[in-house]
């Protein structure tokens, strides 16, 4: 039986994806190819002494930019990457329904760039579509409310043919929605909610 048809018979359809495929996968599977990814001849498993990295938290709105910044993956080493504010991926937004927010966008790359909010319901026009670019060095604004039951989405770029490389240089970040009926279920928050962004990352000796 194939792996597709399997998934459909236990009834995971679409969402089985996410098992064996990037979350990226409904975004990004046109561009991967052009970054010319090689298998390594040879892993070598390092130690965990780099911090866990915690991102700021924003409750309201906030500015982002994508930049390159500078990042310490490994201990002692430092590391190009992009992000959205001082360092790899951006903060974690979390905001109540019924919001409304705004969030400016500075592109600070020498490519075009935007921002995708992968999981919310947004107006078209904030939707951050492959046509909806923002070139080197401009700037716009994102406006929506949040009207929706409570979820953890996320965010990341979404120009054409460029996605795959932005995301894993470090542009993307997390969005979460809460809700009064969330919030009276009585489920485990604060420090026994840490959120987490899981990326794969290849390194070479530099």
């Amino acid at each position: 039986m194939k792996r597709n048809d399997f998934l459909k018979t236990l009834g995971f359809g679409s969402a089985g994806l996410l098992v064996g495929e990037s979350l990226l996968s409904s975004c990004m599977n046109h561009d991967m190819a052009a970054m010319n990814m090689t298998t390594a001849p040879l892993v070598i498993e390092g130690a965990f002494t780099t911090p866990l990295s915690l991102p700021e938290t924003l409750t309201t709105g906030g500015v982002l930019t994508a930049g390159n910044q500078n990042a310490t993956i490994i201990a002692g080493k430092n590391s190009q990457v992009l992000g959205y504010k001082g360092s790899i991926l951006g903060p974690t937004f979390r905001i109540q329904r019924g919001s409304s927010i705004t969030i400016p966008f500075s592109n600070g790359l020498s490519e075009e760039t935007n921002i995708h909010w992968h999981g919310l319901l947004v107006p078209a026009a904030m939707d951050g579509h492959p046509s909806q670019i923002v070139s080197a060095g401009q700037s716009f604004n994102y406006t929506f409310k949040i009207d929706q039951a409570a979820n953890m989405a996320w965010y990341h770029p979404h120009p054409h043919e460029k996605t795959g490389k932005q995301v894993f240089m470090g542009l993307a970040g997390m969005f979460i929605v809460e809700s009064a009926e969330e919030k009276a279920l009585g489920l485990p928050s604060g420090s026994y909610e840490i959120p987490l962004v899981i990326q794969d990352k290849r390194l070479d000796t530099n």
